[in-house]
């Protein structure tokens, strides 16, 4: 299991891989929080929906991202 022993899976992750991961788990906190903020001053019930939709989706960003800088390196 060496570092350049050919396969991906046992090779650990680039500075770079990782830089971009955090980058994406961050941009998607982000759009969490904005749409919280969307969602406590929207007053249409399909606005809501809508929203709460699209937050739902970024949450899963988030614990994707998360997941894969926390537990990649032991799979």
């Amino acid at each position: 299991m060496g570092i350049l022993s050919g396969n991906l899976k046992d090779e650990p992750m680039h500075y770079g891989e990782i830089f971009s991961v955090w980058q994406a788990s961050t941009v998607a906190k982000g759009a969490v929080s904005c749409y919280q903020a969307y969602l406590n001053h929207a007053g249409d019930k399909d606005l809501k929906k809508i929203l709460d939709i699209k937050q739902r989706w970024r949450l899963k960003n988030v614990i994707h991202c998360s997941l894969i800088t926390v537990l990649l390196p032991y799979l």
